[in-house]
C-alpha cells in the first residue's frame, strides 16, 4: 500500500529473503534498487495523471528525462541538497507520516522580483501616522492593515512590525515581548 511506496521510495528496501542474501551482500544494489522504484513508481504515476508512458520508446523517452531533468529521492538525504546546488530542473519527494503520505514535487523556474530598502526615517514616519490615526481619528478597527484589508503590503508589513500597542508583537509569552 502507501507505506511501502513512501518506504521503499525513502530508500528502505522491504525484508525479505532476496534482501538478505543478494541486496546486503552487494554494496550500492539497495540505493540502485530504490532508484529504480523510484522511476517505476514516477513513470506510473505519469502515466495515470497524463496518460501514455505504454510503448518501450515512450518509456525510454521518460527514464532519459528523468536521468537529465530530475532527481527522485528523499529531501532528507544529501542527493536532495546536492541537487538544489546544481539547480536540478524537478525535484520529487515522497514520505509517509502517521498514516499520512504526502508528494512534494518541485520545479526550478525563473523569477522576477524588485527588492526595496527603508530608511529609519520612514518606516518610524509610517508608524508615526498610524499612532496619529489611531490616538485621535479614534480608528478601533481590528483588522486595520491586515492583509486582507490593506492591499499596500508595504505598508502593511511596517504596520505590523511596529511596537505594540500600534502593531503586533512578533513573539509574546507570559513574561516578556519580543518586537
Amino acid at each position: 500500500g502507501a507505506e511501502h511506496i513512501a518506504r521503499v521510495y525513502g530508500g528502505e528496501v522491504p525484508h525479505s529473503l532476496a534482501v538478505t542474501e543478494w541486496v546486503n551482500k552487494n554494496p550500492g544494489l539497495g540505493e540502485c534498487v530504490c532508484q529504480a522504484y523510484r522511476y517505476a513508481f514516477k513513470l506510473a504515476y505519469d502515466g495515470v495523471v497524463y496518460g501514455g508512458g505504454d510503448s518501450p520508446e515512450e518509456m525510454e523517452e521518460a527514464f532519459n528525462e528523468y536521468d537529465r531533468d530530475w532527481f527522485l529521492g528523499p529531501e532528507a538525504g544529501k542527493g536532495w541538497a546536492d541537487a538544489v546546488k546544481r539547480d536540478a530542473k524537478n525535484l520529487l519527494a515522497v514520505w509517509g507520516d502517521k498514516g499520512v503520505y504526502r508528494a512534494r514535487a518541485l520545479t526550478l523556474v525563473e523569477g522576477s522580483f524588485q527588492a526595496g530598502r527603508l530608511n529609519e526615517e520612514a518606516v518610524r514616519g509610517l508608524w508615526s501616522s498610524l499612532g496619529m490615526e489611531l490616538y485621535y481619528f479614534t480608528n478601533d478597527d481590528d483588522e486595520r492593515y491586515s492583509i486582507q484589508a490593506n492591499t499596500s503590503l508595504l505598508r502593511n508589513l511596517m504596520v505590523q512590525a511596529a511596537a505594540p500597542p500600534l502593531g503586533y508583537a512578533l513573539y509574546t509569552s507570559v513574561e516578556t515581548v519580543y518586537c
